[in-house]
């Protein structure tokens, strides 16, 4: 195969060979040192987000660490609060238990006093009304003259108890 000069491809191809032997060298130094730069930019951001990702790794640890810290005080402090409310339900009902106690106390004394003061009164009424009906009997049966006799002796009487209390 013979090469024919008068081809218009093989010049070009020769152009071709000649453009990228001259110029080839800076062509790829540029591509190189372009593609160099990217991958560098490519390499720092992956760099980057790695330790975007180890921060935020250990920010998620710190903050899951808080919230272990915080469930374990609240937990702590209902545990606390049950405690103190049982205390203060048995404190207060202790008092209750006291209050009705002193109440019923006071409420039995009181009917205790209100039943003898009843019983009194009713023992008086029926003192009166005996005395009434005896005094009506002793009327509507003595006479006069038995009437003067009661009175002497109950006169006598009454003296000789003055006279013996006279004398102690």
């Amino acid at each position: 195969m013979l090469l024919n000069f008068q081809d218009p491809q093989i010049w070009v191809a020769i152009s071709f060979v000649i453009f990228f032997l001259v110029f080839g060298n800076l062509i790829w130094k540029k591509i190189a040192f372009f593609l160099e730069s990217k991958i560098n930019i490519i390499d720092n951001e992956i760099k980057e987000a790695q330790n975007l990702h180890l921060e935020a790794s250990n920010l998620l640890m710190k903050e899951k660490k808080k919230t272990q810290e915080l469930e374990s005080k609240i937990k702590k402090i209902l545990e606390d609060g049950k405690i103190k409310t049982n205390e203060i339900v048995k404190k207060s009902k202790e008092k209750i238990d006291k209050e009705v106690f002193n109440l019923e106390s006071n409420s039995n004394i009181k009917i205790k006093l209100l039943e003898q003061e009843i019983i009194e009164k009713i023992k008086l009424k029926i003192m009166d009304k005996a005395i009434e009906n005896t005094i009506m009997k002793l009327q509507q049966n003595l006479s006069h003259k038995d009437h003067k006799n009661i009175l002497a002796k109950a006169l006598k009487k009454v003296e000789s108890n003055l006279e013996n209390n006279k004398k102690l």
